[in-house]
């Protein structure tokens, strides 16, 4: 899992490349609202980017860290999913199987860590492992 968030991280540090190929598309979504600009998505990808750098560092050291990390990204990502398709309006919306299933993995992935995190407490007690 710690990979997997390394490559979030990455992900969302690239978001203001991302809004520059495609502002339609692209860059990164807070609060259900996709975010407008080059600075705002350098700074806020950027931030996310930090953030999500951090989680996978602690979870790849045990670090106890992590378990807050953990549980407050796990509230965080659906949060900020339902409120996008909330908010989410025209023509550039993906079909309903796809969201469904980018639904499915971003919150098994975001919550299935945190449960397991959350029951392996004990072990990231200690940050030298």
């Amino acid at each position: 899992m710690a990979v997997l968030f390394a490559l979030l991280a990455v992900s969302n540090a690239s978001k203001s490349l991302q809004w520059l190929r495609n502002p339609a598309m692209g860059g990164i979504v807070l609060l259900g609202r996709r975010i407008e600009g080059l600075v705002p998505n350098v700074l806020l990808g950027g931030l996310m980017a930090v953030l999500l750098g951090t989680y996978a560092w602690s979870l790849r050291r045990r670090s106890p860290l992590a378990v807050p990390l953990s549980i407050a990204y796990a509230f965080w990502v659906p949060l900020n999913l339902a409120l996008f398709w909330y908010f989410a309006t025209g023509p550039n919306l993906p079909p309903l199987a796809a969201a469904a299933a980018y639904f499915a993995v971003a919150i098994g992935g975001s919550v299935g860590t945190a449960l397991w995190v959350t029951w392996h407490r004990s072990d990231f007690g200690r940050g030298d492992v």
